[in-house]
């Protein structure tokens, strides 16, 4: 999950010719006079969920399931971003910063917001990741300055009682610049930071600290070629462990917020790798179906998420064909597959838009965005309706495929969370008075909602 760097110069670095950054945009504190509405539940309907959101720069956690659940405000300070729950909603993961622009550090909220811990007294650096199997957290740290990345692999486990013990895997200068946990919670998949000297390189590290390389492409750099591919960001797991889905992040900062290299690895044969267009480095914007037979990813250059970002369709067991699923003037974001069988990939979609992820003019980035479905069989078609004045963003359906929540907003900074039916039922508001920010060029990410869905329950 792709987090926000805690200073100005690191921003500015990032024009320059020296390894990339991954930039967000930063939230400030909200004054006593600006304060926006507190989020409100308007709704009775159950959701078999736990929700938290992030809204007016503070951290709150409602369960849906109970219909007289308000939400729970989380005592915070500064301004936070929710990372994401842990695999049995025990804790939710959550970055704080006190200051603007200065560093953030790493947090775990119970799951009822009545305990706060902080996981490193080290500022956060790039990611941070639940395992998917324990209660585990992948993350890496800046120096104790807060300035510059250390390179790091730290693994910390949360337990019950809330006590938290962090141990080092990777030490600091190990140039680690990117990881991804392997779909069994066993080992992690961690690129390397490039040296001149050396290929790309993406290796398989073990929780006993044991390596194994998955990815040696290319070879020393040129001494004349002054921007080249320095790190596979991004990294994306299929959940049968086979495939890697990646972003290759380029020397310049500047030059990769526009636009770099998609590629697939397939780890069952020595460096086969499967070149699938150029996107926008956003690990959300990757994503499997549960059977690990198609990869959905929005292809398309220019760093605004506003336009010329399409779905496209990677099928590993027809060949590694690639369907181009968009649609001529229209942008796609945000593709995430059902659970269950057929599976289906639901979608934001709406009409180009040109406003450089500003919004001086009011309204929303993209009027009469909708929810859209593609089915297995590739027909799609729009599965939410609403006015043209609002956008509907961060499509996520229940496990059981009743359900559908998305987030539908009347200004770019401020929404409701709505429920309906899944797929096209009568959609109502359930949370009002939400607000957060539009994100990077308008990515709209750190998301505003973090939802753990209940386990369906088994019959019989």
């Amino acid at each position: 999950m792709m987090l926000k760097y805690g200073t100005v110069v690191l921003s500015l670095l990032a024009t320059l010719i020296l390894p990339p950054l991954q930039v967000t945009a930063e939230q400030p504190a909200v004054s006593d006079e600006t304060a926006p509405p507190l989020p409100m539940r308007v709704s009775p309907v159950t959701i078999p969920a736990r929700i938290a959101l992030v809204s007016g720069n503070a951290l709150w956690i409602v369960e849906g399931s109970k219909p007289e659940a308000k939400p729970v405000k989380v005592q915070t300070k500064g301004s936070v971003d929710a990372i994401g729950w842990s695999h049995d909603g025990a804790w939710l993961l959550y970055q704080q910063r006190t200051k603007e622009f200065g560093p953030a550090y790493l947090w775990a909220a119970k799951a009822d917001g009545s305990v706060t811990r902080q996981v490193d007294s080290q500022p956060l650096s790039d990611q941070a990741s639940w395992s998917p199997v324990q209660n585990m957290i992948a993350y890496s740290t800046l120096d104790p300055a807060g300035q510059l990345p250390e390179g790091n692999l730290k693994i910390a486990t949360v337990y019950a009682d809330g006590q938290i013990s962090s141990r080092v895997l990777l030490p600091g200068k190990s140039r680690v610049g990117a990881f991804a946990w392997a779909p069994d919670g066993k080992s992690l998949a961690v690129s390397l930071e490039r040296l001149k000297t050396e290929p790309l390189l993406i290796d398989r590290v073990t929780l006993a600290g044991k390596r194994t390389r998955l990815m040696a492409e290319g070879g020393p750099v040129d001494p004349n070629v002054g921007i080249y591919p320095y790190l596979a960001s991004g990294l994306t797991w299929s959940p049968d462990g086979k495939y890697l889905a990646f972003h290759v992040t380029v020397s310049s900062g500047s030059m990769s917020a526009d636009g770099v290299a998609i590629q697939l690895l397939d780890t069952t044969k020595p460096n086969r790798i499967v070149e699938l267009g150029v996107g926008l480095r956003y690990p959300q914007w990757l994503a499997w179906s549960p059977d690990s037979r198609q990869l959905a990813y929005i292809q398309g250059g220019r760093r605004e998420a506003t336009d010329n970002k399409h779905l496209f369709i990677v099928d590993v067991s027809a060949g590694f064909a690639i369907v181009d699923s968009g649609m001529k003037g229209y942008v796609d974001t945000q593709p995430r597959w059902t659970a269950k069988q057929p599976y289906a990939v639901v979608f934001a979609r709406g009409r180009e838009s040109f406003k450089m992820g500003t919004t001086e003019s009011g309204g929303v980035l993209v009027p009469g965005q909708r929810i859209w479905i593609r089915g297995r069989d590739g027909q799609e078609q729009a599965i939410t309706v609403g006015p043209d004045s609002t956008a509907d963003y961060d499509p996520q359906v229940s496990p059981d495929c009743r359900q559908l929540l998305f987030m539908r907003l009347h200004e770019a900074h401020k929404g409701s969370l709505y429920v309906q039916e899944y797929p096209n039922g009568p959609a109502v508001p359930w949370l009002t008075g939400l607000s957060g920010e539009i994100g990077y060029y308008g990515n709209y990410y750190p998301s505003w909602i973090q939802v753990f869905w209940e386990r369906p329950r088994r019959s019989g």
